[in-house]
Order: C-alpha cells, then sequence, then structure tokens
C-alpha cells in the first residue's frame, strides 16, 4: 500500500500563510518542512497548524542544498497513519 503525498511551495513568507496551513493541517497527518537553516520555519508550521498534524524537520544549515534522498529518508522515518 502506498501513502499518498503532496507537495506545497511557499511563495512568500511574510505575511506566513497561517489559513492555508491551517486548512492543509485538516486534510494531512504530517508536514515534512525541507528548509535550508535551523527550523525557523518549522515554529512557524507548527504554530499555524495548532497541533492539527505533526510537523517533522528535514533540517540543512551548512550551505549545501537538501538532496532528495534526504527527503526521502526523512519521509520514510515518519510513521505512517493506518
Amino acid at each position: 500500500m502506498t501513502t499518498p503525498k503532496s507537495a506545497s511551495t511557499l511563495a512568500a513568507l511574510w505575511p506566513f500563510p497561517d489559513e492555508e496551513v491551517r486548512a492543509a493541517a485538516a486534510r494531512v497527518h504530517t508536514f515534512i518542512v525541507a528548509e535550508m537553516n535551523l527550523g525557523q520555519l518549522i515554529l512557524e508550521v507548527e504554530r499555524a497548524a495548532r497541533g492539527a498534524a505533526a510537523v517533522v524537520g528535514c533540517l540543512r544549515a551548512d550551505g549545501e542544498p537538501i538532496t532528495p534522498a534526504e527527503i526521502l529518508e526523512t519521509f520514510a522515518a515518519v510513521p505512517s497513519r493506518r
């Protein structure tokens, strides 16, 4: 059985799209936030989701891009909902 996946790209971080994240949190069980810093965006997603969905980070702060393999590893580590 495959797990449904979805991707969103934020075009702007200010003002943060609270309502959009809140609406998405009602439809998913986990957000994976890939960010090239130390987790500042994760805090905003957690705040906007208000506990309706888990938030997991795929972080990298060494100046190198996050690879697709790193994102897939993060995804694989998220427990599936059954």
